[in-house]
């Protein structure tokens, strides 16, 4: 259990991270079309297809967030196999190479999630009940219910928006500007 100390540092990062998210222009070619491409994997609505990306968009923030203050590793170009820098954008619209890119952050987000976010795991864990409390609350309704928005998967959509980020700065060597 964190301390009160930890749990109000956390309340800020949350903060912190939905306001990025939200001012935080479209993602890059590649890195966009692989979020959406995760969002739409499991079908369903558009409503909860939209839920889902508003999660991987946050987990994307909550990197941008957390990277420079938490000395968050460097993202390292050999965790996706990319393509040569001038192919990034065209490869965008590629299907096989976003499906490469789609399998790369699943398989980082996953089991390698430790060597792009090395918080630790207690850390992580009360991060992602906040984040569910507050998707639950705020995307679920009558067309997206709080069981499709449950624990497991917010953690594996934020864990994808983190790795995301991650591609997005391994393809960006230079920081985006807000």
């Amino acid at each position: 259990m964190l301390s009160r100390a930890g749990r109000k540092w956390l309340d800020e990062v949350w903060q912190a991270a939905t306001e990025t998210a939200a001012r935080t222009p479209p993602l890059s070619p590649l890195p966009g079309a692989v979020g959406a491409e995760i969002a739409e994997a499991t079908g369903g609505s558009t409503e909860l297809h939209d839920a889902r990306y508003v999660v991987i968009r946050t987990g994307y923030a909550t990197r941008i967030v957390l990277a420079e203050p938490t000395e968050q590793p460097a993202a390292d170009p050999a965790w996706f196999g990319l393509p040569g820098r001038a192919g990034v954008d065209l490869a965008s619209t590629d299907p096989a190479v976003v499906r490469e890119m789609v399998d790369g952050v699943r398989r980082l987000a996953s089991a390698g999630f430790d060597s792009a976010m090395t918080l630790p795991e207690d850390v992580w864990t009360a991060y992602l009940i906040t984040a569910t409390r507050e998707f639950q609350k705020t995307l679920a309704g009558d067309v997206v219910s709080w069981r499709e928005l449950g624990r497991e998967t917010v953690d594996e959509l934020l864990r994808c928006g983190y790795v995301i980020r991650c591609l997005e700065e391994a393809l960006e060597p230079a920081p985006r500007s807000l």
